[in-house]
């Protein structure tokens, strides 16, 4: 499903890197949604790929020292009867609800999301799930990788991600719901059969003073 939008993604992100600026004074505040420095807990976490609906691409969500590694293999044959294939991705799981009912990320006043990862040189789709009438809608953004030693601070303010439907741009784009956020993660949908791998060490909910797209390299350890 998150395939059918790479297009349009792909070209955002294309106005995204012309906007990258190395500025982390911009950090106003910052609020940890997910650590994986001392480790993770693989039941709140779902990882997938096309293989559910016959497709014959694999991935999976280890626990490596300080970070999780998201890895696997896409592969862009397309099962019988399917239409499209070659997809992977992982994604938190809902919270558990409370007695009133469900229970969501609130993320305040928060206007962008902190990623600290390390790449492979591929580009990556970051997904959001708030509280919706539709199960399908995701909003997302496309993110580029430029391959390790190095990890990447990105920042991804929340203006850019777009609204899509099983998939689909959708033309009416709505505003984030920042109150109800109920997944957040990653996916992988280049049309590029191959190995791939993702290491993330978190993700933030961030203010920043100037919202721009900043996808900085930085030499840490």
């Amino acid at each position: 499903a998150v395939e059918a939008a790479a297009g349009v993604l792909r070209q955002t992100a294309r106005i995204l890197r012309s906007r990258m600026h190395l500025t982390p004074e911009r950090i106003v505040s910052r609020m940890p949604l997910f650590s994986f420095e001392k480790g993770f807990a693989a039941a709140d976490w779902v990882c997938v790929s096309d293989s559910l609906i016959g497709g014959y691409s694999t991935a999976r969500l280890d626990e490596q020292q300080g970070f999780a590694r998201f890895t696997g293999k896409l592969s862009t044959k397309t099962p019988v009867g399917a239409v499209k294939s070659g997809f992977a991705y992982f994604r938190s799981k809902p919270l558990m609800p409370s007695l009133l009912g469900a229970t969501y990320l609130d993320i305040g006043e928060c206007n962008a999301l902190e990623l600290v990862l390390r790449g492979d040189g591929r580009g990556y789709i970051v997904n959001i799930q708030t509280e919706s009438l539709q199960p399908e809608d995701l909003y997302q953004a496309f993110v580029y990788t430029r391959g390790g030693p190095y990890w990447q601070t990105i920042h991804i303010p929340l203006v850019d991600f777009l609204l899509t439907t099983d998939g689909y741009l959708q033309q009416m784009q709505q505003s984030i719901n920042m109150e109800h956020l109920a997944t957040v993660g990653i996916s992988i949908s280049d049309r590029t059969a191959g190995p791939f791998t993702l290491d993330v060490k978190s993700i933030s909910a961030v203010v920043m003073s100037k919202p721009l797209a900043n996808m900085d390299v930085r030499p840490t350890a």
